[in-house]
């Protein structure tokens, strides 16, 4: 249970704990989405099933933290975008999540 812990810390970190000034936030989560993005959602998909010791707040914040790169930031289509969202949210995450900040034009 813990290395899941320090996994989930780590990937979820603003920084590295020794970041160049112009390192780019969440610099774990972006190098996983940008080399196979499809695959990453697919490990996430399984851990979000076999979390049971995840609470909501974290799928929430980890959720959150991938809307805000990939929405917000540069080289994700909007199909990409929905198709990730599609395969990490029908049964892992919990019916309270709401995607406030998810808007695909």
């Amino acid at each position: 249970m813990r290395v899941k812990e320090d996994v989930l810390n780590c990937i979820t970190a603003l920084h590295t704990s020794k970041p160049a000034s112009t390192e780019p936030a969440y610099p774990h989560l972006r190098t996983l989405l940008s080399f196979d993005t499809r695959e990453f959602f697919n490990v996430l998909s399984l851990a979000f099933d076999d979390a049971a010791d995840m609470t909501c707040d974290k799928k929430q914040r980890i959720v959150d933290i991938l809307l805000l790169l990939m929405v917000d930031g540069v080289g994700f289509s909007p199909a990409q975008v929905c198709s990730a969202v599609m395969v990490i949210l029908p049964d892992q995450v919990c019916s309270t999540i709401i995607l406030h900040s998810f808007t695909v034009v």
